[in-house]
């Protein structure tokens, strides 16, 4: 900042000479030399008013020179930008725009707690109305793939269904909330609304798979076809149980096997459920069981698969379910698939 306005000074003075100086040089005018000296005075003054009036610059908070300064690296440009952000709402916390943009900025960096409470405060400054805010808070929470806060989600995003049917991304999560929630039928009604709505073909072609696989009949294990639009490679499961558990799956119980990033938080990169009553089974996940468009299991280095008896009856983890995990990594031969053991119980 400093450097703009040594050169912003040093181009006034050359205006001020280029016209002052030839009207002070005129003397068979009396009165050169007067409108020499109110010209003198008048450019300095106009830029100082016209820059003032125009400019973004925030004189108005007391902002340290560092925070105002451009990052040192590209990799801190938006660390710096959300502490510019961050420091300007704590001087105008009414700021409702710049809470929203706080917020999508949090998602971006993955911090989806901190997204979470800008969006309520949006909430809070707009008695409730913010359709971004109650998206955004919907999403935070989604993608922190925590089951706390699931609920308000749900709610939230009900709410702007009911205003606008067509909203994308009120469909999109609803489907994800629905499908979480084991309500196959909500989670087909949106995604099939939200393919109507001529949406990106990344994520049309994550919305055809995943209608294909909810409109498909429930066959045992051992007998599900090999979709035709799987991609060829995946990574094949072997999911087994415990004997000493065994006993205490419940009737009609779900079997959830679940692939995540193992090194970033996030919702779960794809899903495969079948019927507990079948183990042991083997499955193989592959980018037509994904759940997010744009992301393909070839591309994260690890892997953490999770099998969970739904013995609540949700997708969701609950007490008495029973669960076991295992980790796959990138340079794992394909052809040895991955034992997952079924041994341990969601507490009370």
């Amino acid at each position: 900042m400093l450097s703009f306005l040594i050169i912003s000074i040093l181009l006034v003075m050359i205006a001020v000479a280029a016209v002052a100086f030839p009207l002070l040089k005129r003397r068979n005018d009396d009165t050169a030399p007067i409108a020499g000296t109110i010209t003198a005075i008048l450019i300095p003054v106009s830029v100082l008013l016209i820059y003032a009036v125009i400019s973004s610059y925030p004189w108005q908070l007391d902002v340290p020179a560092a925070a105002m300064a451009p990052p040192a690296t590209e990799n801190q440009s938006m660390a710096s930008a959300i502490s510019r952000l961050e420091q300007r709402l704590n001087a105008e916390p009414d700021d409702a725009e710049g809470w929203l943009l706080l917020g999508r900025s949090y998602v971006t960096e993955q911090r989806y707690t901190e997204a979470g409470s800008a969006y309520r405060k949006v909430l809070d400054l707009t008695d409730g109305t913010s359709v971004e805010a109650m998206l955004g808070l919907s999403e935070a929470v989604i993608l922190s793939g925590q089951t706390a806060g699931l609920t308000e989600a749900a709610a939230l995003i009900e709410r702007v269904l009911a205003e606008d049917p067509d909203n994308r991304k009120a469909l999109w999560y609803g489907g994800q909330v629905a499908l979480s929630q084991e309500n196959i039928a909500i989670a087909r009604q949106r995604w099939s609304r939200l393919l109507t709505l001529s949406p990106p073909e990344a994520l049309q072609n994550i919305l055809e798979i995943q209608l294909q696989a909810l409109n498909a009949p429930e066959v045992p294990a051992g007998d599900v076809p090999v979709s035709v639009t799987a991609v060829a490679t995946g990574i094949t499961i072997t999911v087994d149980i415990e004997e000493s558990l065994r006993g205490q799956v419940k009737e009609g119980a779900r079997l959830f096997i679940i692939a995540r990033d193992a090194d970033a938080p996030g919702p779960p990169l794809a899903a495969v459920p079948r019927l507990a009553r079948d183990l042991p089974v083997t499955v193989t996940i592959t980018d037509a069981d994904r759940m997010i468009p744009d992301r393909s299991l070839a591309d994260i280095a690890r892997i953490k698969v999770i099998a969970r008896v739904a013995n609540g009856g949700d997708a969701l983890a609950a007490p008495g379910d029973i669960f076991g995990e295992a980790l796959w990594q990138g340079s794992q031969s394909q052809d040895e698939p991955l034992t997952i053991m079924l041994n341990q119980i969601v507490p009370q």
